[in-house]
């Protein structure tokens, strides 16, 4: 699947975001593509998730509370490259995996 995302957008300007953030890390392998990872709960360090999954930004979720998105919007500021971004997308995770 990745390979085929990689493909498809190798010659636009596209971010691509998931709550499959182990995808996200192979799409990296193959492709310069931007990546995000939609957060739509709150773990342990969503930064670490971030660095892990080699994502350029994170997605918080409409259901994290305002708190955390604070919490996470401190400690990117100490991460160069990472980027929060303040929309979310139409449907969620679970709604992505029932469709899968």
């Amino acid at each position: 699947m990745e390979e085929l995302v990689a493909q498809a957008l190798s010659k636009s300007r596209s971010i691509v975001t998931s709550c499959y953030h182990s995808s996200l890390g192979e799409l990296k392998d193959l492709s310069d593509l931007k990546t995000g990872i939609i957060i739509s709960s709150l773990p342990v360090n969503p930064v670490q998730l971030a660095l892990w999954a080699r994502a350029d930004a994170i997605f918080p979720g409409a259901s994290t509370p305002g708190s955390s998105r604070r919490h996470i919007k401190v400690i990117y500021r100490f991460t160069p490259g990472l980027s929060i971004a303040e929309i979310w997308q139409a449907g969620s995770c679970d709604s992505a995996q029932t469709a899968w």
